[in-house]
Parts: C-alpha cells; structure tokens; sequence
C-alpha cells in the first residue's frame, strides 16, 4: 500500500488516524507539529500528507506550501484535517491553491473526521 505521513499536534488524533491508515494496510509515520512534517516528508518522501491545519511551529498550510515548492516534494498530494470553521477553511485553501502547482491535489476533511469521505479522498489520491 501506500506510505503517508500524518501531521496533528492532537495526539488522541494521531493515534487514531495512525491505526485507521495502518489498519487499511498503508506505512504511517506520524509528526505532531507542521516544521517536522516538512522535514518528515523531505526526507521519506510519502505517497500522501494528511496534516492539520493549525499546529505549532508552521501551521500545516505553511508545511504544503514549503513543500510544493520544493521539486523534490511537490507531488505529494495532500489531506487537511481540522476543526476550523468551514469558512475559514474555505479561503485558507483558495489562498493555498492560488500558490501551489497541483491544486487539484488537495483535499480537506473536518473534525470530527468523516471516514467516509477521508475513504474517497484516499481513494482519488493514491490512485495509480
């Protein structure tokens, strides 16, 4: 399967996210803060980034940004998880995808985590 890396400075949520993605049969390495995420993803180079968004040191939109600018990274397709309020989500995405160069990469899912929808995304992103 595939190997994601999941970035939540809530542990009960890394946790959780680590055994759902493990149980699918997918390589999980976990960060709780959006600096090591970057770093995470710099150095394994994951099939997929599933990160919060507001976590300390870079907020999870800092981390996707540094990463997509990097050529070495900027494939990583991307999965937000938060909790922020969905208008506020709504412009912080448009914000992100106006500088990133695959927007149609990036998905988001709300707390409290909808496996449904996270299923379809996982789906849509580690599609060969």
């Amino acid at each position: 399967m595939a190997k994601i890396l999941v970035a939540d400075d809530n542990k009960d949520i890394l946790i959780l996210m680590r055994d759902y993605l493990e149980d699918l049969g997918h390589e999980i390495k976990c960060e709780m803060d959006g600096l090591q995420a970057g770093i995470k993803a710099k150095e394994w180079r994951p099939q997929l980034l599933v990160t919060d968004i507001q976590m300390p040191n870079f907020y999870g939109t800092t981390a996707v940004i540094s990463l997509q600018e990097d050529p070495s990274t900027a494939e990583i397709p991307i999965i937000f998880i938060s909790a922020v309020a969905p208008a506020t989500v709504d412009k912080m995405l448009e914000a992100i995808r106006s500088k990133v160069k695959h927007p149609d990469r990036i998905r988001f899912v709300p707390k409290p985590i909808d496996f449904k929808l996270l299923n379809q995304y996982l789906e849509e992103l580690l599609k060969p």
